[in-house]
């Protein structure tokens, strides 16, 4: 926390983004990280605010951070934290986020182990966030985020393996099979999804996932 005895000018703004399936984040636009970016640029020294995302499942497409600097301006009147340690963290998201491309599997949609920023929010003196990160199979999400350790401390909450099952499995076939014989076309189709299907997959049983549709921003 800042010294309260400094007067510091207020600024809060909303960043808008574009919502989609966190499985998917290249077809958002994602609001929290646009407003680690608006941080990094804007020359503030610290933040009284910070609110984005509902769901860590979902790019957010809204997110609001109050920034505070030296110079005229209405006074900031809330707590104001340091902006320093976002900041890092920022950096630290984009190497972590540029180090997933470092395996590609064409089997997958995407083809490659994908990661968002689902929710922000201040707690206290802390800055916390949800994120999620979908990796493809052979990839061990735990040491997928050492890059982020630097800059926060990590915690994990749920890991389910990833699921990949042979186009020639008996229950990927009978799915096909079964497509036909109603007049659909036979399709098959990969993404990282989460679901427990993965987990019955290690643990040796076939398993395939059904939906009833398209998942936020996913076709």
């Amino acid at each position: 926390r800042l010294d309260s005895r400094e007067a510091l000018a207020a600024t809060r703004r909303t960043e808008g983004g574009v919502a989609a399936h966190s499985s998917t984040p290249a077809l958002g636009r994602n609001a929290i990280l646009a407003a680690l970016a608006e941080l990094e640029s804007d020359g503030a020294i610290g933040i009284f605010a910070l609110d984005g995302g509902t769901a860590v499942n979902v790019v957010p497409d809204r997110c609001e951070i109050g920034l505070a600097k030296r110079g005229a301006g209405e006074a900031c009147k809330e707590p104001v934290f340091a902006a320093a340690p976002l900041r890092e963290f920022a950096t630290a998201w984009r190497h972590f986020e540029a180090s997933l491309g470092a395996r590609r599997d064409p089997d997958f949609d995407p083809d490659r182990t994908v990661a968002s920023l689902g929710r922000a929010w201040l707690e206290g003196d802390r800055a916390l966030f949800r994120f999620d990160v979908r990796p493809i199979p052979g990839e061990d999400p735990e040491l997928l985020v050492e890059p982020l350790r630097a800059a926060a401390k990590i915690a994990s909450v749920r890991a389910n393996p990833p699921l990949a099952m042979s186009r020639d499995s008996k229950l990927v076939r009978a799915a096909l099979d079964a497509q036909r014989s109603v007049g659909l076309e036979a399709r098959l189709a990969t993404k990282a999804t989460c679901t427990e299907a993965g987990l019955l997959s290690h643990a040796g049983l076939e398993a395939i996932v059904l939906g009833p549709g398209p998942s936020v921003g996913n076709v």
